[in-house]
């Protein structure tokens, strides 16, 4: 992650801000005191940190795709065993990006994303699954505006494709 500093500009308006794409966070001060030059004021910002919440079937695929992310990530990371759930997260907690499985019980990865879309339109789906064929894949990458990751690949491709999905 980028370290993150305010200038001299910001320090000095009246309400400073710390502008992230898309979102705005005010900056704090815990000094009780004002003033540009007054060395104890204290301006600080909330730690942005990415949401990831991994969606499948099978607890072992779950805990090894968690497992993965935070050996090599920051992330915040939680944990769906289907759709529903999925979709339930993601009203509460509102996440920036989504590995979803495509093909699980009670709601599949499909009717999962499109509810997820609705709640979080700003969450980034990646789709997970050994069963599809690369033009299925395509088009659900073109419906939903989705990257797809076989299974196979997770391990190599994964956090590349939520790093490319985060930069977007």
């Amino acid at each position: 992650m980028k370290d993150l500093t305010t200038s001299a500009a910001v320090l000095a308006s009246p309400s400073p801000t710390f502008a992230w794409p898309n979102k705005e966070y005010p900056l704090e001060d815990n000094s009780g005191t004002s003033g540009i030059g007054d060395s104890s004021r204290r301006h600080y910002h909330r730690r942005i940190v990415t949401s990831v919440l991994v969606v499948d079937d099978h607890a072992m695929v779950r805990r090894s795709i968690r497992s993965l992310l935070a050996n090599e990530t920051g992330w915040e990371l939680r944990e769906a065993e289907n759709g529903r759930i999925a979709v339930d997260l993601s009203q509460k907690q509102r996440p920036d990006i989504v590995v979803l499985d495509l093909v699980m019980p009670v709601m599949n990865g499909i009717e999962a994303a499109y509810e997820i879309a609705k709640i979080a339109p700003r969450a980034k789906i990646v789709f997970i699954s050994s069963h599809y064929t690369p033009e299925q894949t395509s088009a659900l990458t073109r419906l939903f505006g989705a990257d797809f990751v076989h299974k196979s690949e997770v391990v190599k491709e994964l956090i590349p494709t939520i790093n490319r999905l985060l930069e977007v």
